[in-house]
């Protein structure tokens, strides 16, 4: 492989966690800062639960393209905090009680659970 090529596939390997850090960083804008994402030109707008779909596929990328894609290469804190987060993930999406909790005690509870959602990726892309 030439060093254009070996230049070029780097590049790719490392565009990947960007764009998917990106991506996971609207969809949990999403669903737990009630941000708004619509193409106008489409009649389209990015909902709840489609953003908690996207942000655990997004989560799933950062895992399989980071270094460290075995589970137990993780401090206990990292699992719990990954462990946490995809928890309030789901249940925001399937627990009325949960999803409710969060909407009344905006903007606190939404900006945690997005901080920790980011933290999160953040530790899965490493």
């Amino acid at each position: 492989m030439s060093n254009h090529e070996q230049h070029r596939a780097g590049m790719f390997v490392d565009t990947v966690p960007a764009i998917a850090g990106l991506v996971y960083a609207a969809a949990a804008a999403v669903q737990f800062l009630d941000a708004q994402i619509a193409l106008g030109v489409l009649d389209w707008t990015f909902n709840p639960g489609l953003a908690m779909v996207v942000s655990l596929a997004a989560l799933v990328v950062a895992f399989a393209s980071s270094e460290t894609r075995n589970w137990e290469h993780y401090d206990n804190y990292e699992q719990s905090l990954i462990g946490i987060t995809l928890l309030i993930m789901i249940l925001h999406h399937y627990s009325p009680t949960v999803e409710t909790a969060i909407a009344n005690n905006q903007p606190l509870t939404g900006f945690t659970a997005f901080g920790l959602g980011i933290l999160a990726w953040g530790v899965l892309s490493r």
